[in-house]
């Protein structure tokens, strides 16, 4: 390793940095590490490559921090043991200090009761991934409150893996536009057995605080819960609204946090999508494409560039949306049950056995 990093946190710092580790531990097990001259940056990508997470902490984010002997320093650690760290008593200083002994992390904390830690971990050459997408290009942009987002999570099972949003358009009939979210279930996984679907039918304008749709049609966009409730959890700690970013079907939703307090910590999360919408209103490719993995950049360190992360591709079965507005529709032989979501005007929710 040519160069070296050191950096201090203390009180809030320290706070805001253990949370951002703890998102992205929701998303990878290797943590990657690129520290510049006026920034740090930590990333995690899941193992089959299709959710990538993107943490960027300017320098007034620390107490102190310094870059020295090259221009960039770059390494991959393990996050259990970085996560290890702070399963001890309460921290009130925190000094990291990587490359100055070899391929070594080294991390002491300070406790308030008096005692001090000391951690070594061994790092790895890493290759820096990269996922540039240009969030101007996004013809859809939604923005909520992280609290009115997890009620609206909340409505669906628990263990449900992908989730469709569906974006509606204006129209005379209704100016304001909706949108609409829906469970996704693999019929392959099924066994045979029904599966609970739930379908969210959302005044736009009533329950966030910003909807964005510059395209004619309606657009749909199927992802993984679970590595969207990483940046959501992010978003709630650091007392910022999530805006999300979409397209369609294949390319990829981001979400980042909105509102003021980005010039110190920014965050992006780039999730690939099913190919093939689960709408019932976008085109089918023709039988049930095979599984691929996006591909990230690896060359350089931070480099922006115009092209799009590619996007994990999945077999999804078509949906009627005929009843999405809170009409009473006939699924698998049950009426759809409606039902206010607690606390949110203009959301109604269906639920049926398919």
């Amino acid at each position: 390793m040519a160069g070296s990093l050191r950096l201090s946190l203390v009180d809030t710092q320290l706070k805001h940095f253990k949370l951002s580790l703890q998102a992205l531990a929701k998303i990878g097990t290797d943590l990657l590490i690129e520290a510049l001259p006026t920034r740090l940056i930590l990333r995690c990508i899941n193992p089959s490559r299709s959710a990538y997470l993107s943490l960027t902490f300017h320098a007034s984010c620390f107490d102190a921090y310094d870059v020295f002997r090259s221009e960039v320093v770059q390494a991959g650690v393990l996050m259990k043991q970085v996560l290890a760290v702070f399963r001890t008593q309460r921290i009130n200083r925190l000094n990291l200090d990587l490359g100055s002994d070899g391929d070594w992390l080294e991390v002491v904390i300070f406790c308030d009761s008096g005692l001090r830690k000391t951690f070594r971990m061994r790092t790895t050459e890493a290759e820096i991934l990269q996922a540039s997408v240009d969030p101007a290009g996004f013809p859809i942009t939604l923005t909520a409150e992280t609290q009115s987002l997890a009620r609206l999570l909340a409505s669906f099972q628990w263990g449900l893996e992908e989730l469709t949003l569906v974006a509606v358009p204006s129209s005379p009939s209704d100016p304001n536009g909706a949108v609409q979210l829906h469970s996704h279930a693999d019929p392959s996984r099924d066994n045979g057995q029904g599966a609970l679907v739930t379908k969210l039918a959302i005044d736009a304008r009533r329950t966030f605080l910003e909807y964005q749709h510059t395209t004619d049609g309606v657009r749909s966009v199927t992802f993984n819960v679970k590595d969207f409730k990483a940046m959501l959890s992010l978003c709630e700690h650091l007392g910022r609204p999530l805006v999300l970013r979409m397209e369609g079907p294949g390319l990829p939703l981001m979400a980042e946090p909105g509102g003021e307090g980005g010039g110190e910590l920014e965050a992006q999360l780039v999730l690939a999508t099913l190919m093939e919408g689960n709408d019932g209103l976008t085109q089918a490719t023709g039988g049930a494409p095979a599984p691929t993995q996006p591909e990230v950049h690896t060359d350089g360190p931070s480099q922006e560039t115009d092209n799009r992360i590619s996007t994990a591709r999945w077999d999804a079965p078509d949906a009627d949306l005929s009843g999405a507005h809170g009409e009473e529709q006939e699924v698998g032989g049950s009426p759809l049950r409606e039902e206010y979501v607690g606390g949110l005007p203009g959301v109604m929710t269906d639920h049926a056995w398919a």
